[in-house]
């Protein structure tokens, strides 16, 4: 087993040699978008702070759209990661959480703005209080 020190904090872990602690190899941005949802543009935005690989792109809403589906859009500096259209976000009518594929564009990088966009709503109800995330595993850890 390998003891290592961190002044007055001993970690036994059971390696043989010392193992480096690595800051978490992937980052979570969150946007929230409150209110009753419509179709538009930028409805929520950040900068991305590590660059990487987006691995998990998740999406809930409080209120259920009813006659339609919510379909969302990731865009990266203004352009869309779902080259494939049939693969954006979508929170089915009645549902509260999306299903989705990674979107075809993963790579991001320190500085990259990320947007969302609100495609499509519900019918008869829009949906309101969007929930929004995006994984992105770090390129420049082990």
């Amino acid at each position: 087993m390998a003891t290592t020190d961190f002044g007055a904090v001993s970690i036994t872990d059971g390696y043989a040699t010392p193992a480096a602690l690595l800051p978490s190899h992937e980052d979570t941005l969150h946007f929230f978008t409150s209110g009753n949802l419509s179709v538009a543009s930028r409805v929520a935005a950040a900068i991305v702070g590590v660059g990487g690989t987006v691995v998990d792109v998740r999406a809930a809403v409080d209120a259920a759209p009813a006659g339609a589906s919510i379909v969302l859009d990731l865009k990266k500096n203004g352009a869309t990661t779902f080259t494939t259209s049939g693969n954006k976000p979508t929170i089915a009518a009645g549902g509260t959480t999306s299903t989705t594929t990674l979107p075809d564009v993963t790579s991001v990088a320190p500085g990259d703005l990320l947007t969302v966009d609100v495609d499509q709503v519900g019918s008869t109800t829009a949906g309101a209080d969007l929930y929004f995330s995006v994984t992105i595993k770090r390129s420049n850890v082990a």
